[in-house]
C-alpha cells in the first residue's frame, strides 16, 4: 500500500512539475511576443520605419522639384515674368483693364 502512495505522490508532483513547466513557458512565449522587444512591437516599429523611409523619399523629390523651380524663376524671363503678373506687377507703359460681370452691375 505504501508503494501505491508513493507513486500517487510521485505523479502529483510530476503533474505540478510539469504545471509549472508549462506555466513558465506559457509566461516566456508571452513576453517574447507582447513584451517591450517582442515580435508585435518589431513588426509595429519596422512599419513604421517602412513608412517614413517612403516619406523621406517623397520629401526629397520634393526638394528637387523645389530646387529646379528656383533655378527656373532665377533664370527664365519667361517664369519671372509669369510670377510678376500673379502678383500684380506691371511692365512699362502698361494699364490694368478690369472687366466686370453683368451680375455685379445688375445688383449694384
Amino acid at each position: 500500500m505504501r508503494k501505491f502512495l508513493s507513486k500517487k505522490k510521485k505523479s502529483e508532483w510530476v503533474r505540478k512539475k510539469f504545471t509549472i513547466f508549462i506555466g513558465i513557458a506559457v509566461f516566456i512565449f508571452f513576453v517574447f511576443i507582447f513584451g517591450k522587444s517582442g515580435v508585435v512591437t518589431l513588426v509595429r516599429m519596422n512599419n513604421q520605419m517602412t513608412t517614413l523611409k517612403n516619406e523621406i523619399k517623397l520629401k526629397d523629390q520634393q526638394i528637387i522639384q523645389l530646387k529646379e523651380e528656383i533655378k527656373a524663376l532665377r533664370s527664365d524671363p519667361v517664369q519671372i515674368e509669369s510670377q510678376a503678373r500673379k502678383t500684380g506687377m506691371l511692365k512699362d507703359g502698361e494699364q490694368i483693364i478690369k472687366f466686370v460681370p453683368k451680375e455685379k452691375l445688375n445688383k449694384e
